[in-house]
């Protein structure tokens, strides 16, 4: 059985250089140290912040984050959210355009996505990241990007 810290140095080779795109369920693995995924994801994370990766997510993973921490009246949690996307962390947040839109319909018309997983992938393609991690099985293979699933590697 591969442990997690094994699983997590195979993810920094496999990832190393590359351009990825961070869907939101990779956030909250981390932020509730998720008992499978939250040590992958942490070292994941952590490369980007080393910068052996480019690491990139969209705008709207600020709202789907903050909802819990908000609704809980979780003051402490709304920081730790608000803190992944500083300077530091070297995550940036990219703007989900007019023209990524249209190309979530399109993910949407042709494939069976979510939209907020299409804008995520749309906004990816539209940035050129090469690589879309995830942990949504859901999420078809897509031609213009390489989706990854945590759960499958």
């Amino acid at each position: 059985m591969v442990t997690q810290e094994e699983q997590a140095e195979q993810w920094g080779i496999k990832l190393r250089g590359k351009k990825v795109y961070f869907d939101t369920n990779i956030f909250i693995y981390l932020l509730q140290d998720h008992q499978e995924f939250g040590e992958i994801c942490l070292s994941i994370i952590q490369s980007a912040v080393d910068k052996e990766l480019d690491g990139y997510s969209g705008d709207m993973v600020l709202a789907e984050l903050l909802v819990k921490p908000l609704k809980d009246n979780n003051a402490r949690a709304v920081k730790a959210v608000k803190d992944l996307f500083t300077e530091d962390t070297k995550i940036e947040l990219l703007p989900h355009t007019r023209s990524a839109f249209i190309t979530a319909a399109n993910l949407r018309a042709n494939h069976k996505i979510k939209l907020p997983d299409a804008l995520h992938i749309a906004t990816a393609i539209e940035n050129h990241v090469e690589i879309f991690l995830t942990n949504d099985r859901d999420i078809p293979l897509i031609p213009e990007i390489t989706v990854l699933t945590l759960a499958t590697a």
